[in-house]
């Protein structure tokens, strides 16, 4: 968990450049972006990709769209909810299309593939560019730290189904949503799925003790941790219980968390 700035991306093929992400709305940073684009040659671009709702990485859309004239692509469940976002901050995309799984949009002699990621946010996606095997992943894969999964915008289970889909792709390397590349792709994804594997039973052996509230949980698992990261650190457990709720393990009642009975060793 943590926070560091948010990255944009250029995927530039022979027939034409696609970026993946567009960073907050903001001019100073737009402009440089824009000022770049004319440095690799002012390649036409084919599209506009946002992995998914959260203001750093789709903020500035219809800023992008403006200066490129370039459709936004994301898939149907953040459409609906991006259009939603810009409507109410009174911007209306002139062009803007939603793709499945699988998909792909061809760049001349780079091929980009869609791949359905949630977890982070339910509508999450992730981009695969076959050549160089290079995973674009936005938040749910980061160059450093944890991935924040929020119970009422994401889902853990989900997302650890995700990480284990990512290792059936042949990965070169991660290009995050957030922090430095990843050159060892599935080291990492592993590593993150253990992460939450572990965190999870220490959840569980917490509850074996005794029922719980979610900030007694807390207390006793995040001893040390920044003051700045604690409410973020409370919805990283609310997430695991909730989904030891819907698996049946735990049971939840008057704000406390307690082992099914069949599961209480």
């Amino acid at each position: 968990m943590g926070v560091s700035p948010p990255n944009v991306y250029l995927a530039l093929g022979s027939d034409g450049a696609a970026f993946i992400d567009t960073g907050f709305n903001n001019a100073e940073d737009i402009n440089l972006r824009m000022d770049y684009l004319k440095t690799v040659g002012n390649p036409p671009v084919t599209a506009i990709i946002l992995t998914h709702k959260h203001p750093d990485h789709m903020g500035g859309a219809t800023s992008f769209q403006k200066v490129t004239g370039a459709p936004l692509v994301s898939s149907p469940i953040e459409k609906e909810i991006i259009e939603a976002i810009l409507k109410n901050q009174r911007e209306h995309p002139k062009s803007y299309y939603s793709v499945k799984h699988g998909d792909t949009l061809n760049l001349g002699n780079l091929t980009l593939e869609f791949v359905h990621g949630p977890g982070h946010t339910m509508g999450s996606m992730a981009v695969f560019e076959q050549k160089q095997k290079a995973l674009f992943t936005g938040d749910t894969i980061l160059g450093f730290g944890t991935t924040a999964i929020n119970p009422d915008d994401g889902n853990m289970e989900q997302y650890l189904e995700t990480l284990e889909s990512f290792l059936n792709y042949d990965l070169s390397f991660i290009l995050p949503g957030h922090g430095p590349m990843i050159r060892n792709p599935q080291a990492k994804i592993k590593e993150l799925i253990q992460h939450r594997i572990q965190r999870e039973q220490q959840i569980i052996s917490s509850l074996q003790e005794g029922a719980k509230s979610l900030e007694n949980l807390f207390k006793e698992i995040y001893t040390e941790l920044d003051p700045r990261l604690h409410n973020q650190a409370r919805s990283q457990i609310k997430s695991h219980l909730v989904k030891l709720e819907n698996e049946g393990r735990a049971i939840f009642r008057s704000e406390i968390y307690e082992i099914a009975k069949q599961y209480k060793v």
